[in-house]
Parts: structure tokens; C-alpha cells; sequence
């Protein structure tokens, strides 16, 4: 087996990234180097350690940095500037100063009319369109300059093998593979072009990630992503080579002690844990609450809809019932679901990545001991259905969560069963040290 030097990009918060330091840790506990390339967009930290590997952060090039970086592409890389210009022409005409100048003015102007009072007062469809075509293509411009700044810094440690973590590192890979002739692993963690509603993205913006993707994918080695839905999707999508999917597991150390399933507490809990963004079927829920009168709800994490939801919930006819709990690091928080009864997973399909989801918090529910209680979607139907571990709603449906999980919490022996089979199955099947060799395996392939 040969050591591996690999570069990983990833542009979301490694630390609290639960695949990306997976898989790093997994190279690195077998002797493989690995340096994770990021940005200071939520971190200022520039360089730390994690599990036996190396995180660094690179700078965010301002609006000028992105703007000059892509005056100088012909010259830099004829290879991606030509590769821009079948993509998006609109992208590819960087001009004179003056209408950098414009656009980036049109930028600022979006910026602060959608954050003004902490909510979107002018969304993007909105805007003229010049303005928001000027918006999208400075905002595109940054997007790629990050890219060629994480190609940069990734040629100078000469990596053995480079790994990108969705799309919008993809370009940063294929360009470190040119230079240096070296395997090229690519992990979609999603469908990054479809991940927002219709009404919700520029179709500049779409037409773009998704060209670029296409285009892109032929030079990827290895090709990674976390269910066999995505993968066949990609794979019809874009006639692209097969994809082998590697489910979001946690580790067995992290099972929680089987003693939590002994406990039947008077008033059940209900647990919501992650992010708090829009489409997570938050707002929903705690519409629900007054209907499933003998829970209490908790939500854990942190993000964008926080302040609208703590709002929300006040204002709530049980907002007694309603708790918010402080978040967690990235590895006590099947410790810390252990203590509720239900884990929810209430997304909206919105876009058709969320119709393929089967997120983080599915498989640390299980592992926590917990039923789950899901939007009917496919992937989460088909485990739901499968493993008798809990049950699905329609959440855009009125009374269809409350619904769901009434009828779970009506029969405890049924939901304390939910419970052991989720546990069980966490425990014997549905954990990394199962996945871990054939992850392995495929990186010892890579020549």
C-alpha cells in the first residue's frame, strides 16, 4: 500500500463537517498525509490540527483580488479561461475598470437590500435584471478566484493524490491535476446546482455550476457521493462514469450506551438537530407543536433562522413545550440526542437535491437510540420503511406532522421499538467502521 500526500478542498467549516473529517482522519490513521485547503470564511484560524490531519485556511479574495485574478486567467490558464467562455460567456468579459466598478456596485446594493432588518426585502428575481446578472457575475468572479487560490496553494505541498468536496471546488482540482499529472477523487455531497428552489437561484447562476460540472467531471478519477440516489442521478444526468456512494455513518465509538433505551419518560422528546436554515421544515414543526400535546421539542444547532425561530416559538400557543438548546461539537452530538425519543429530519422539497436527501443527522439519530420521523422522501422512505424505525409526513401538508408523530407517540411500545431497531441497526450495520474498508480500498486503486 503506498502513502498517500493528498490536498482536500473543502469551503464549508471543516471542524464542523462530519463526512470531510471523516474521511481525513480515516487517510490519516493509516499513516496518509493530509492537509484539508479552506477558507477564513467562518474560521480565522489559519492553520491548525484535527484528528491527525492539517487544516489551512486561505484568505477570501476581495471583489479587486477577484476582479484582477480574472483579468489575468487568459494568460495564467488559456486552459480555463477557454473552459469559462463555453460556459458563461457573461462570466469570461471581464472589461475595463468601470464596469467591474458597476458590478460590483450592483453587488453591494443586493447585499444590503436582502439583509436589511435581518430578512429578504428585495430577493434576487426582484432586482432588474442587468442588476442582477452585474450581481451574480461578481459574485461568480469571487467564486472562481477562491478556486484558483486553492489550486495555487495546493501545487506548492505537490500532492500525491487531490480530493474535492463538492462542486465548487471541482475547477481548484482539475487544475492541480493539469499541473501535476496526479489522481483527482471528487465527492458531491449534493446536487450542488439544484440545491435551491427554481424561484430562488439566477438561472445564470444555475446554468453555470451545472456546465461547469458537466464539463468537469471527465477529468475526476474517482468519483464519490453519499446515496445511490445521487449516484444515479449524476450518473444519467451527465453520462458520467459510476459513482460509488459512501453513506453519511458515524463511528461505532460514538454508539450510544444501550442503557438509554431503557428509559420511558412521561412526556416524550422530540429532537431537532443541525443547522437552522431555510427549507429544514423548522418553521413547520413549530407550527405543530400546540397539536402533539404530550412531547416536548428541542432544537439544537445554529445558523441564519435562528432568530426567526426563537420568534416563532414565543409566540407559540406551547411555547412552554418548546426548548432551545446551546449547540454542540461535531462529536458529542449523538451524545447529547441520547436523551430525547424522536429524531426529526423534517425537509421540504423544495429543490431536487433535498428530494435525494439522506443527511448526517438521520444515521446520529439512529446511533443515538432515537425513531425517526421524516419527510416522505426516498432515500429516508426507503431506510424508514426497511428498518421499522419510525415514520414519514408530509410536512407541507396541514396537520401532517403532528399526524405522524401523534400516532407514533400513541403507542409506546411501537415507538420504544422504533427506538431499539434504530439502535440495532446502528450497531450492526449503519457505521463507518463498515464503510471504512471499501473507502480505503478505492483510494489504494488510485494510481
Amino acid at each position: 500500500m503506498a502513502r498517500h500526500d493528498v490536498v482536500m478542498f473543502n469551503l464549508s467549516e471543516t471542524t464542523r463537517d462530519p463526512r470531510v473529517r471523516r474521511l481525513a482522519a480515516t487517510l490519516a490513521a493509516r499513516g496518509d498525509r493530509i492537509v484539508v485547503l479552506g477558507t477564513r470564511a467562518e474560521s480565522s484560524i489559519a492553520e491548525e490540527s484535527l484528528e491527525g490531519f492539517e487544516i489551512r485556511r486561505l484568505p477570501l479574495p476581495s471583489a479587486v483580488d477577484a476582479w484582477q485574478q480574472m483579468r489575468r486567467l487568459p494568460r495564467a490558464s488559456p486552459w480555463a479561461f477557454d473552459l469559462l467562455q463555453e460556459v458563461a460567456p457573461q462570466v469570461a468579459a471581464v472589461s475595463d475598470r468601470i464596469t467591474f466598478l458597476g458590478r460590483r456596485a450592483a453587488w453591494g446594493l443586493h447585499h444590503r437590500l436582502t439583509k436589511l432588518g435581518g430578512r429578504v426585502v428585495a430577493p434576487l428575481a426582484s432586482l432588474p435584471a442587468p442588476w442582477a446578472e452585474a450581481r451574480e457575475v461578481a459574485s461568480l468572479w469571487r467564486a472562481l478566484a477562491v478556486n484558483l487560490r486553492l489550486a495555487e496553494a495546493a501545487v506548492a505541498l505537490a500532492p500525491s493524490v487531490v480530493h474535492c468536496n463538492d462542486l465548487n471546488t471541482l475547477l481548484a482540482g482539475v487544475l492541480v491535476k493539469r499541473r501535476l499529472d496526479v489522481p483527482l477523487v471528487y465527492d458531491a455531497h449534493e446536487i450542488f446546482a439544484e440545491q435551491f428552489a427554481t424561484d430562488a437561484r439566477s438561472e445564470l447562476w444555475h446554468s453555470f455550476y451545472t456546465g461547469l460540472e458537466r464539463r468537469l467531471l471527465a477529468h475526476t478519477d474517482l468519483r464519490l457521493t453519499v446515496c445511490a440516489s445521487l449516484a444515479r442521478y449524476f450518473e444519467r444526468t451527465y453520462d458520467a462514469g459510476a459513482f460509488v456512494d459512501l453513506p453519511n455513518v458515524p463511528s461505532l465509538r460514538l454508539l450510544a450506551d444501550a442503557g438509554c433505551l431503557e428509559r420511558r419518560r412521561a412526556r416524550r422528546q422530540i429532537l431537532y438537530h443541525g443547522v437552522f436554515h431555510p427549507h429544514r421544515g423548522l418553521e413547520e414543526v413549530i407550527a405543530a407543536v400546540p397539536d402533539v400535546p404530550d412531547a416536548e421539542f428541542v432544537f439544537r444547532g445554529l445558523g441564519s433562522r435562528e432568530p426567526a425561530l426563537r420568534a416563532l416559538a414565543a409566540k407559540s400557543r406551547a411555547a412552554a413545550r418548546i426548548r432551545f438548546a446551546p449547540p454542540v461539537a461535531v462529536d458529542e452530538l449523538i451524545g447529547a440526542a441520547a436523551s430525547a425519543d424522536v429524531g426529526l429530519n423534517p425537509f421540504l422539497p423544495t429543490c431536487r437535491n433535498t428530494e435525494y436527501a439522506l443527511p448526517n443527522k438521520f444515521f446520529e439519530y439512529m446511533m443515538a437510540g432515537l425513531a425517526v420521523a421524516s419527510t416522505d422522501l426516498v432515500e429516508m422512505r426507503a431506510l424508514t420503511k426497511a428498518l421499522q424505525i419510525g415514520v414519514l409526513f408530509d410536512p407541507q401538508r396541514e396537520g401532517g406532522i403532528a399526524a405522524a408523530l401523534n400516532g407514533l407517540l400513541a403507542d409506546p411500545d411501537r415507538l420504544d421499538a422504533c427506538r431499539r431497531r434504530a439502535h440495532e441497526a446502528a450497531r450492526t450495520t449503519y457505521h463507518w467502521e463498515n464503510v471504512r474498508p471499501r473507502f480505503l480500498a478505492l483510494y489504494d486503486q488510485l494510481r
